[in-house]
């Protein structure tokens, strides 16, 4: 008996089942492929998601980190006392080299207790009390990521890390940085991704 040229339809569906995990899975991993953060400016980074774990240390508080070097090793960001108030002190946020020569400031932060590079080193993330700011490396623009209790006085967040995916930052927070027993430090994570504005811009 002759085979018939067309394909039957038991075959037709079994090759379609045979397939459709190949086709679903890659659909799948593309549309949750978000866009790198490393080309979106800082001012167009928007909030996604935040976290709170109550109960952190606030070891740290005391020895703020005011000084980083970037991931390539070739620039260093550090915070830059300006000038002191009765309760502030007004510090710059600057990028150089190594040797502090080719010096951009990125923005100016009263009572900074913290700064962090991200692993792109695109970015930089500063803290001004309890707000959290994400700047471009360049100083071309920056952003509030996080408005913590009070502003700039009395609280802090400090112990700023980047996780490696460039997305998600941490830090410590407290809401009166001069209270001797701090018991009331929150680890705060926030996760990041670009604003529908830089979507459509990249159009």
């Amino acid at each position: 008996m002759p085979l018939s040229p067309h394909p039957s339809i038991a075959s037709i569906f079994l090759t379609a089942v045979a397939l459709a995990p190949i086709l679903v899975g890659t659909g799948c991993r593309n549309a949750m492929r978000a866009p790198d953060l490393d080309a979106v400016r800082a001012v167009d980074l928007v909030k996604h998601h935040e976290e709170r774990r109550v109960g952190a240390s606030a070891e740290g508080l005391q020895q703020p980190v005011r000084t980083a070097r970037s991931p390539t090793g070739d620039r260093k960001a550090y915070a830059e006392l300006l000038h002191t108030g009765v309760e502030s002190q007004v510090f710059g946020i600057f990028v150089s080299d190594l040797s502090g020569q080719n010096r951009v400031k990125i923005a100016e932060a009263v009572n900074c207790f913290g700064l962090a590079w991200s692993p792109d080193g695109t970015k930089i993330a500063f803290s001004e009390g309890t707000r959290v700011y994400v700047a471009d490396s360049d100083g071309r623009t920056r952003q509030l990521i996080h408005a913590g209790p009070g502003g700039p006085y009395p609280g802090a967040s400090f112990n700023l890390q980047w996780m490696h995916d460039g997305r998600t930052l941490s830090f410590v927070q407290v809401e009166n940085a001069h209270v001797r027993h701090l018991w009331n430090a929150s680890r705060i994570s926030v996760t990041l991704g670009a604003s529908a504005r830089h979507s459509e811009t990249r159009k």
